[in-house]
């Protein structure tokens, strides 16, 4: 147990989240989630977890849709006690588990998509390797770069291998990677992802949007690793996106969420790019000190099962503990 946990453990009985919540008022909390669904499959939050979470948001903090908190506070006018929730990617689970929860409760929500994936041209990458090491027969598969990965007795362990070496590769090399899977698995990788991981559709998300508790932003076009990117390429992901959203929902965000999002995905590079593009803010997927310092650099908490773990996040210890 670390003293963090220890220290949790101690104060929340005699009051203490909400003197941490009080010496942190000015600290934006942004929750980043992916997936919810009744029962957790696939690493979702489960929908009852996610109520709760939602609950405790609205009782407590100020909700905000994510443009309303970054605007003001970039011109350095604060917004005290705020909270952001935002998904990625664009799954269909957001609209048949997680959005019913936040119009119950007129929560206010930023999802950022892939609009290639929403388009149904691509589906997502990681998906695309899980769905063939899942249904493989081989025991091992030989890898450029990492030798013979080991599918059994668990091919989980196999999808965590390649996926983070894909990360690394030039956008060509990791395309190539995994056009070569099938094959290499005699696995037959079908156009569209099975229902587990289909998209949103466009009529589902302009349904939610006119509501007024949804905001959507770019995700980039077929979910890339930006840094890894050449000219036109990076180009491509970046202005895309943006005239799918005006095109299909009429109005574009200036956000941008980097996928993947840890420190080794974006560049300054990329950054660049984006404010050229006409985006006033990047979202990445790791916290940090200054959430809110670099206008391309907004960090946000991952969304956690665990009730520890979250309210450390919302009521300030988290980031008291950074300091």
């Amino acid at each position: 147990m670390n003293i963090n946990t220890l220290i949790y453990r101690m104060i929340k009985p005699l009051g203490g989240l909400q003197v941490a919540k009080l010496l942190t008022a000015n600290h934006p909390r942004i929750f980043m989630y992916h997936r919810v669904n009744p029962d957790g499959w696939g690493g979702a939050i489960t929908c009852e977890t996610f109520r709760e979470q939602v609950k405790t948001i609205k009782r407590d903090f100020n909700p905000l849709p994510l443009s309303e908190l970054l605007t003001p506070m970039i011109q350095g006018r604060s917004r005290r006690n705020a909270v952001v929730i935002t998904f990625d990617d664009g799954y269909y689970d957001f609209y048949d588990y997680a959005f019913p929860i936040l119009a119950e409760e007129q929560v206010p929500v930023t999802i950022f998509v892939a609009t290639g994936f929403i388009d149904g041209e691509v589906w997502l990458w990681p998906d695309q390797i899980a769905f063939l090491l899942e249904r493989a027969e081989l025991d091992t598969i030989p890898i450029e770069g990492l030798g013979e990965v080991s599918i059994k007795p668990q091919w989980q362990s196999a999808w965590h291998q390649i996926a983070d070496h894909c990360l690394k590769l030039p956008n060509r090399e990791r395309l190539r990677l995994i056009d070569e899977l099938p094959g290499k698995l005699n696995v037959d990788l079908p156009k569209s992802p099975p229902p587990s991981c289909r998209p949103l559709t466009w009529q589902q998300l302009r349904q939610m949007q006119e509501t007024g508790i949804l905001e959507v932003g770019s995700h980039s076009h077929t979910h890339p690793v930006m840094s890894r990117l050449n000219g036109d390429e990076l180009a491509r992901e970046i202005t895309l996106p943006k005239c799918r959203l005006a095109t299909e929902l009429g109005q574009t965000k200036p956000l941008f969420c980097y996928p993947n999002g840890q420190a080794s995905d974006y560049t300054p590079e990329v950054k660049e790019a984006l404010k050229l593009g006409g985006y006033q803010f990047g979202v990445v997927a790791h916290p940090g000190k200054k959430a809110i310092q670099d206008a391309f650099e907004i960090k946000r908490y991952p969304a956690s099962r665990s009730t520890m773990t979250f309210e450390k996040a919302l009521y300030g210890l988290t980031w008291l503990a950074m300091r």
